[in-house]
């Protein structure tokens, strides 16, 4: 008897089922824990079930950096609402500190996103990921020049000089190139003072 074709519901279900896994993965033991078998052990399947979802693990770790980024996009959206109804640059700041907060919170989530494309060739879409990233925090500052708030310069440059001053440290620490966490905040709150009078003028 044939085996019944899957609907198209059932199947994005269980790819959901198989990302929350990968995810659960990626935050308990980082991005190399992630694999086929690691993966359908924690479902209770066979390893070859998850290759009627996602072709190889290059795009099972693909579809989790979208779902990632889906929920970064997401709170870009939140912060670009919230600086138009308020203050600009106190909401410029929280984003900036936010990554702090993430890579002490979240340090194999900050790893992913930011620390493994540099270090790695395993993930080849992360250059498009980090220029999106840097994109939003453009739009950001474009609206706090377009205020009167920043000085007026090259908003994408002004992004990328600022991410690049608070981030860092922290790339530079979940790559083991600063051992020393005293040292890693230190330089991030100069980073960040350094990042507001760059863009203030």
């Amino acid at each position: 008897m044939p085996r019944r074709r899957l609907t198209e519901e059932q199947i994005e279900a269980m790819r959901k089922r198989i990302l929350d896994v990968a995810l659960d993965i990626l935050h308990d033991s980082g991005p190399e824990a992630i694999s086929i078998r690691t993966i359908s052990s924690k479902l209770g399947i066979s390893h070859m079930a998850i290759y009627t979802y996602f072709n190889n693990r290059s795009e099972l770790i693909h579809a989790l950096n979208e779902r990632l980024q889906v929920w970064l996009r997401g709170k870009y959206e939140k912060i670009m609402e919230e600086a138009e109804a308020g203050n600009v640059k106190t909401v410029l700041e929280s984003l900036l500190a936010y990554y702090t907060e993430m890579s002490r919170d979240d340090p194999t989530a900050y790893r992913f996103l930011l620390v493994e494309p540099l270090t790695s060739r395993k993930f080849v879409d992360q250059p498009r990921i980090m220029e999106e990233n840097l994109q939003h925090l453009s739009n950001l500052i474009e609206l706090g020049i377009m205020r009167g708030v920043f000085k007026d310069r090259d908003h994408l440059l002004a992004a990328g000089t600022v991410f690049n001053l608070v981030n860092a440290p922290l790339i530079l620490f979940h790559s083991g190139r600063i051992v020393d966490p005293t040292l890693r905040d230190r330089l991030f709150e100069e980073g960040l003072k350094a990042a507001i009078e760059y863009l203030v003028g």
